[in-house]
């Protein structure tokens, strides 16, 4: 019961920082000299 709730719990945390990341990428790729160490997570 804990690991299926838990990998809920993943995904969605995992969901949502997709979303927080994705404008945040979009931003660095748009800067003319984006952090690379970034980029590479």
């Amino acid at each position: 019961m804990k690991t299926k709730l838990y990998s809920v719990v993943a995904t969605a945390l995992s969901a949502l920082a997709v979303v927080s990341v994705m404008p945040a990428s979009l931003a660095w790729v748009s800067n003319p000299k984006p952090p690379k160490h970034l980029l590479r997570k």
